[in-house]
């Protein structure tokens, strides 16, 4: 008994020094990624309140990440986990040491300077994939829509929050004034 016991515990260390033990691994990839500064100091105030509103929320864990997608001057932010990499990747900042991944259509230099450094990120690969040993489907849990987000229209001057919405105590902000 103590024997078997022994080869357990020993496959298992063996398992975890190869990384088999967590076949997803092999579905992540690092992706370089321009890194971006901030050029409009206004978006400082709004990075700011998203994070401390981010950190009360139930969801909410340390170095979670954020994610700005940027359309037709709209900017959505909103928190995330990690997401299948794109080809709309334009860049990444950090900022009060939080990670902000920018994607989209654009980068508005006023409002986002990108530098010749580039900084790795990790993101998986594709939504799923088939495990070469066992032959079966993984699904990667990727879409996690318990963040809440914030839309603000840049109108080259300012940032006007137009929209958000609060995912943990459903309260759903429209400006009318957009």
């Amino acid at each position: 008994m103590k024997r078997r016991l022994l080869f357990f515990c020993m496959s298992v260390v063996a398992c975890l020094a190869t990384g088999n033990v967590f076949p997803q691994n092999q579905n992540i990839t690092e992706v370089a990624l321009d890194s971006l500064q901030i050029k409009d100091r206004n978006l400082i105030p709004i990075l700011d309140s998203i994070i401390t509103a981010e950190k009360c929320k139930d969801y909410y864990f340390p170095g979670m990440r954020f994610y700005i997608n940027i359309s037709n001057n709209a900017y959505q932010i909103s928190g995330y986990g990690r997401t299948v990499v794109s080809n709309d990747l334009l860049g990444v900042f950090s900022h009060n040491d939080y990670t902000f991944i920018v994607a989209g259509d654009m980068l508005n230099p006023n409002v986002f300077g990108v530098s010749a450094q580039k900084q790795k990120i990790d993101f998986w690969k594709k939504p799923s994939y088939i495990d070469e040993k066992t032959g079966k489907i993984v699904l990667v849990s990727f879409i996690d829509d318990r963040f809440s987000f914030w839309i603000y229209h840049y109108t080259g001057v300012k940032f006007i929050n137009t929209y958000s919405f609060d995912t943990q105590n459903k309260i759903e902000y429209i400006n009318p004034k957009r």
